[in-house]
């Protein structure tokens, strides 16, 4: 029996160190940006790590990215590596020949680290050990910008796309999503903000009007009429994935002040548990 428990242990720290491993090449990422000015189109794309390389006596796994939908073309992008016992993630920059810390999942709550455009600190304002999406592995999630919804999650990588690390603070012009993350081509992880994982317009995103009419007025109010006999919780969130509000709506019209510009997504939830899920342009 103690033989038994032993094994049985020993198998969980296994699958528990599994997924921490961020360059297994069983896992796939699709990722998503858009530019900020108005009328900028999606452009999405697939990454995988597959096959060794060694530069400067350091062993690499080879980035490579593919713009097709079916994964039918590839084009190495890169180098990357992780250290398991800092936890931290390095990139290879092609122009200098020299390492990019790309991620560090040593943080812990109130710890700050540089980021990569050696100016600016961001803080980790909490971390959190539990599971992600439908996989039962615990994962450690860091939190950043004095909010609890975690933006980095060991294994997977970050919630801007698994090549968004430090060198995507504080940048401006575009905004990065990772849509869906697989692993052994089980789907982990689907960003609810986007109905393909291969996202490539604003039609692509649930809009169907069933519960809600959300009409956007000039001077950033948002006017929501609720069908009849509809009540429920509508979420906003800006492109990046961050909510903005969360209001009950009882009344058959309700006007709000936009909490930002620009294209924001919604999600309605209905009394029932029903969802409705769109977009709106606030100018």
């Amino acid at each position: 029996m103690k033989k038994a428990s032993v094994i049985f242990i020993f198998m969980l720290f296994l699958l528990h160190c599994q997924g921490q491993n961020l360059l297994q090449e069983s896992k796939l990422w699709s990722n998503t940006s858009v530019g900020t000015e108005g009328g900028s189109t999606y452009r999405s794309n697939f990454i995988k790590f597959m096959g060794d390389t060694t530069i400067n006596e350091l062993v690499y796994k080879k980035i490579w990215k593919s713009d097709d939908t079916l994964h039918a073309r590839w084009a190495l992008n890169g180098c990357i590596r992780e250290e398991p016992t800092t936890r931290k993630v390095f990139i290879l920059n092609e122009s200098t020949g020299k390492d990019m810390l790309l991620y560090d999942f040593s943080l812990e709550t109130g710890d700050s680290i540089l980021t990569s455009d050696g100016v600016s600190y961001v803080k980790a304002t909490n971390v959190i050990n539990a599971t992600f999406g439908s996989s039962a592995v615990i994962r450690k999630q860091i939190c950043f910008f004095d909010s609890n919804d975690p933006l980095w999650i060991e294994g997977i990588g970050s919630l801007w796309g698994v090549l968004e690390g430090l060198n995507s603070f504080f940048l401006t012009g575009a905004t990065t999503n990772l849509v869906c993350y697989t692993e052994n081509g089980e789907l982990v992880y689907h960003n609810p903000n986007f109905h393909d994982c291969f996202f490539t317009s604003i039609q692509s995103l649930k809009n169907d009007q069933k519960f809600i009419e959300l009409f956007q007025q000039q001077n950033g109010e948002i006017q929501i009429h609720l069908k009849s006999n509809t009540q429920g919780k509508l979420f906003l969130y800006t492109l990046d994935g961050k909510q903005v509000l969360n209001k009950e709506l009882s009344l058959l019209t309700t006007t709000i002040c936009a909490p930002t510009g620009g294209i924001l997504l919604y999600r309605f939830v209905g009394k029932d548990g029903e969802v409705q899920t769109g977009k709106v342009i606030v100018k």
